[in-house]
């Protein structure tokens, strides 16, 4: 189902708008900007798009996290002892397994 809050903030960065109701139907979207809303149509020509570009960005801040808290020591005492970096690249390379990032939308 098309998220038309997010997809018409993608559309409009910034957009003045006000909506009621918790499903963001585009029905329940009043328009309060300047620029000329997208229509519907457009809205859900880029839903994929916006979806996949949201669920990247949670992906590459739980990646982050993971790395702050799971990694960074590891790097940095090979670092400080001169070791190799195989724990470390080992402990990526399961993060990066355990959490993938999503399958980009066809064109």
């Amino acid at each position: 189902m098309t998220n038309y809050v997010a997809t018409l903030m993608y559309l409009v960065p910034n957009a003045k708008l006000s909506y009621t109701g918790n499903d963001l139907a585009y029905a329940d979207i009043t328009w309060l900007d300047d620029r000329k809303q997208p229509t519907k149509a457009k809205c859900d020509s880029v839903w994929q798009q916006v979806e996949y570009e949201a669920n990247f960005a949670i992906i590459e801040s739980q990646r982050l996290s993971r790395y702050q808290s799971e990694t960074d020591g590891v790097f940095f005492a090979a670092m400080r002892t001169g070791s190799e970096l195989t724990n470390w690249i080992t402990a990526v390379e399961a993060i990066k397994a355990e959490l993938p990032y999503p399958e980009q939308p066809a064109a």
